[in-house]
C-alpha cells in the first residue's frame, strides 16, 4: 500500500511515518511546508528511518490544489492520512484539498482528530469531523478520534513539554499552567498502534475511536515527572485502569500498552537525550 501523510513535519506526522517505515512493508509519501525549524528536525528524524526507496518527501502545501492535483495525480496513494497540526489559515483548506484529491484518485483519507486543551483547536477538529462525515465524503473519508496525546515530539506550547523543558533544566516545573481537571491521557506510541491495526485491518469504514481509560490531572503528571527526574517514586498506579471500551478498535484486537506512569518515564528519557525538541530556558 502507499500511504500519503499530511503534515509529516508534525509531532505525530513524524512518529507515525517513522513508526510505518520500521514496523510495515508499506511505501510511504509525505508532505509538509516546514514552516518553523522544530518541523523540520521532525522531518529529519522520520527520514532517518527510510529504508530503500520507500518513502519521498515534498516540501508543499496540499492547501495549493496546483500543487495537490500534482501530487496525487504522480504518487496515486490508496491512503491518505491527514495529521496536520492546526492552524487558522491553511488547515481546512488542507484537509478540503486532501479529500477531494482523495476522492478523484481513488484513496480513502484518515481523519486524525485528537482532543485538546486549546478551544480554537478543539474547533477545529471538531469542524473537521464534520466535513469528514458529510453525506459528500463519507465513503471517502474516516475518522481515529482520541483522547489527549503526549510523548515525543509534541508542540513547543504543551503543558507537560514546558514541564519537561524546566525539569530537564533543573527547575521546577510551573504548576500555575497546569489544571487539576481529571483528563484522559493516551501516549502517542499507542496512538500509533492504533493506527497501524486500522490499516493492518483493511476496514476503514466510519468512526473510531482510540481510548486509554487512564485518567490524571496536568498537575499530577507534572509532579509525576519531577519525582522520575529526581530518581524517587510517585506512584500513578490508581490511574491504571482497565482500558476504555473502544468498541471496534477493540474488536480488531488493539488496546494501549502503556501505564500512564511507563510513559511519562519514557518521554522524560526521550527529552532529555533530544533537548533540540525541548522549550529549554
Amino acid at each position: 500500500m502507499k500511504i500519503l501523510i499530511v503534515g509529516a513535519a508534525s509531532g505525530l506526522g513524524a512518529s507515525l511515518a517513522a513508526s510505518l517505515l520500521q514496523n510495515t512493508p508499506h511505501t510511504l509519501v509525505t508532505v509538509d511546508d516546514l514552516r518553523v525549524e522544530r518541523d523540520l528536525r521532525n522531518m529529519q528524524f522520520a527520514l532517518s528511518h527510510k529504508k530503500g526507496d520507500r518513502h519521498k518527501f515534498y516540501l508543499l502545501s496540499v492547501s495549493d490544489a496546483h500543487m495537490a492535483n500534482k501530487l496525487f495525480e504522480l504518487e496515486r496513494p490508496d491512503l491518505v492520512v491527514f495529521c496536520k497540526t492546526p492552524e487558522k489559515t491553511t488547515y481546512h483548506q488542507s484537509l478540503v484539498r486532501s479529500l477531494v484529491s482523495a476522492s478523484q484518485y481513488g484513496a480513502k483519507l484518515l481523519y486524525i482528530a485528537p482532543d485538546s486543551w486549546s478551544p480554537d483547536r478543539n474547533e477545529s477538529y471538531q469542524y473537521g469531523v464534520e466535513i469528514c462525515k458529510s453525506d459528500s465524503n463519507a465513503v471517502t473519508a474516516h475518522v481515529l478520534r482520541t483522547c489527549r496525546i503526549f510523548g515525543p515530539r509534541q508542540e513547543l506550547g504543551d503543558v507537560l513539554t514546558n514541564a519537561m523543558g524546566r525539569i530537564l533544566a533543573g527547575k521546577w516545573p510551573d504548576t500555575s499552567l497546569a489544571s487539576d481537571r481529571p483528563r484522559e491521557w493516551l501516549y502517542i506510541k499507542d496512538l500509533l498502534s492504533a493506527i497501524e491495526t486500522l490499516i493492518g485491518s483493511g476496514d476503514l469504514s466510519g468512526e473510531y475511536t482510540a481510548s486509554s481509560g487512564q485518567f490524571a490531572s496536568e498537575h499530577e503528571a507534572m509532579m509525576c515527572l519531577q519525582m522520575i527526574s529526581e530518581g524517587r517514586g510517585f506512584d500513578l498506579s490508581k490511574y491504571d485502569t482497565i482500558p476504555a471500551d473502544c468498541g471496534r478498535l477493540n474488536d480488531l484486537g488493539w488496546t494501549p500498552k502503556y501505564t500512564l506512569h511507563e510513559a511519562l518515564e519514557h518521554t522524560l528519557s526521550w527529552y532529555s537525550i533530544n533537548t533540540w525538541a525541548s522549550n529549554m530556558e
